[in-house]
């Protein structure tokens, strides 16, 4: 009860309010700052997302003209090889025809077989992209 602690506990009971409020502002301010920091992650992360879907979408519709056209071609070379086939059974061809066309055939039958899976892998892609099956259902 001296004279000399009585000043240290009044300065005491008028510092200790204000450094814990300064503290809570400067705590505040550093929460305010972490939540817009994980608003922008979450801003890109989505701008991401639709951006991989997008990209998705395009690569599914260049797959779907892709085997269209490959499947054409494949037409093309069945008729092809009938017709020299024809032609070998009437007198007209050779063999050498009919194994070329037989070839031809082939490989477009593999290049209509790679568009198939291009497209199913692109497709799968779009499911892991979007989290979803987008197959009609049966």
């Amino acid at each position: 009860f001296s004279r000399d602690s009585s000043g240290w506990n009044l300065m005491a009971g008028l510092i200790g309010p204000i450094v814990p409020s300064k503290q809570l502002k400067s705590r505040q301010r550093a929460a305010e700052a972490e939540a817009l920091a994980a608003q922008a992650r979450y801003n890109a992360t989505v701008l991401r997302a639709f951006v991989q879907v997008s990209d998705v979408m395009s690569n599914l519709a260049g797959d779907q003209a892709a085997l269209a056209a490959r499947t054409r071609a494949q037409n093309a070379a069945e008729a092809a090889l009938r017709d020299e086939r024809k032609a070998l059974e009437l007198g007209g061809g050779t063999m050498l025809a009919v194994v070329d066309a037989q070839r031809q055939l082939n490989l477009a039958r593999r290049n209509t077989v790679a568009a198939q899976g291009q497209g199913l892998s692109d497709t799968a892609e779009l499911f892991t992209a979007t989290a979803a099956d987008w197959r009609s259902p049966s």
